[in-house]
């Protein structure tokens, strides 16, 4: 997330040679990023509100909920969900030192 994905968009194109395709919707500063005709990654802009940019990782797994009781098992604690979104299950969750990242499988 960031406050204004189109003005980093040039950056990250530049740097790892991404193709892009924006999210289509109408008003909406999504874009997805392509290597080789694959998406890998996507920035969105949030507008002012936000209070600082950063990066979400996610990781597909075959099983949000599975993987969520095990995230919780080995000590991390699940932060949000499991849930049903636009992209698929997801739970959001946190390592035992606290670094958040999504667990996901996506919509088919």
């Amino acid at each position: 997330m960031t406050h204004d994905a189109a003005a980093v968009l040039k950056f990250y194109r530049a740097l790892f040679g991404y193709e892009t395709k924006s999210s289509g919707a109408v008003g909406a500063d999504t874009f997805t990023l392509h290597l080789d005709g694959r998406p890998v990654a996507a920035i969105r802009g949030a507008g002012p509100a936000l209070r600082y940019p950063h990066w979400m990782t996610y990781f597909e797994v075959a099983d949000v909920d599975t993987a969520a009781e095990r995230v919780a098992e080995l000590g991390g604690r699940v932060a949000d969900g499991p849930a049903e979104e636009a992209a698929g299950r997801a739970a959001t969750v946190e390592d035992p030192e606290g670094a958040v990242f999504t667990l996901l499988r996506t919509a088919r």
